[in-house]
């Protein structure tokens, strides 16, 4: 730059300007967002410093490039309709998600926020913005598949399950909770439909009920601790094996399984075996009384083999009907 023919005012606004592009380029850098000047003819004319940070290229590797040549097989054709449709427009905004590839050849999902600038003198093209979001895309996914698991569970699964909110009084004790939603199978587990209704409603007098259910889903609500259970409920004289979690808070999952003929069957085999300890303890009663029997009578022919053979006199055996029988 040839200073020595510059006025003094000329200097100063040279150094001025060059301290703002300074400070352009620090910003830039050191911005989440990579900045991209795209012509109207889809070619890169600009990428800002920081996208080696963020996805390995140097500006220089990209720059006159294609704009799409960096975007995913699959995500092209989309990419493609929007600069067409903001081309068409100008001043005109737009916003997609959409793979990146990276220097080190793996993607990237980004979102970028496009603006048809090509009208304007110092741009002339459109102006981009975009950053990485691999991170939420994946979270996205897992809910997704998480959120599938539970609605098939929820829909066509042999479990019961229902999602509640909690109802407390002014001293956050809780005192009731809502029926939310419940799927098919719950409402034939317990021959109860309780969506949109109280469990006090639902499930008349559960509130006195020895076990304390609103109380123990209180806690999983309001703590998010996890429990497993089986009990009797005795308003409906069925028992459940329950799994109750926490969804959010002041919210809950139970999930259960009606094991009363489980249960039946284990009541009746407490009884058998009630039945035949019994037994055993009268045979063996009776074992000891046959044995203290067979050893009086062999004590009675030893005493009596005894007298016959020490006695001198004659001995004579007989019925009741005097007919001797020794």
């Amino acid at each position: 730059m040839d200073y020595q023919n510059k006025t003094k005012d000329e200097l100063i606004h040279e150094l001025k300007k060059f301290h703002q592009m300074a400070i352009h380029t620090k910003m830039i850098t050191n911005i989440g967002d990579v900045v991209v000047i795209i012509d109207k003819a889809y070619i890169n004319r600009y990428k800002s410093p920081n996208i080696e940070k963020y996805f390995g290229w140097k500006p220089e590797d990209l720059v006159g490039e294609h704009a799409l040549v960096n975007v995913h097989p699959d995500d092209k054709d989309k990419a493609r309709d929007l600069l067409n449709s903001l081309a068409e427009v100008p001043e005109s905004i737009g916003t997609m998600e959409c793979r990146y590839l990276c220097k080190d050849n793996s993607y990237k999902w980004i979102k970028i926020t496009i603006s048809n600038l090509i009208h304007d003198t110092e741009i002339k093209g459109f102006l981009g913005n975009y950053h990485d979001i691999s991170d939420r895309k994946l979270a996205e996914e897992a809910l997704k598949e998480s959120d599938w698991k539970f609605r098939a569970l929820f829909e066509k699964g042999p479990i019961g399950v229902a999602y509640h909110v909690m109802v407390n009084d002014a001293n956050d004790k809780p005192i009731d909770y809502l029926f939310l939603d419940a799927n098919d199978t719950y409402l034939e587990l317990t021959g109860v439909d309780p969506r949109g209704r109280l469990v006090t409603e639902a499930f008349p007098g559960i509130e006195k009920d020895p076990f304390d259910w609103i109380g123990l889903f209180g806690k999983v609500a309001r703590t998010g601790e996890t429990i497993r259970f089986e009990n009797y409920l005795e308003s409906n004289k069925r028992w459940y094996d329950c799994v109750g979690y926490q969804y959010k808070p002041d919210h809950f999952v139970a999930a259960f399984l009606e094991i009363t003929k489980r249960k039946q069957a284990e009541l009746q085999l407490q009884e058998m075996n009630e039945v035949l300890n019994q037994i055993n303890t009268e045979l063996n009663a009776a074992k000891e009384n046959a044995e203290d029997s067979a050893n009086a009578l062999k004590h009675s022919h030893d005493l009596m083999h005894y007298i016959i053979e020490h006695n001198r006199g004659a001995i004579a055996v007989h019925d009741k009907n005097y007919k001797y029988i020794y």
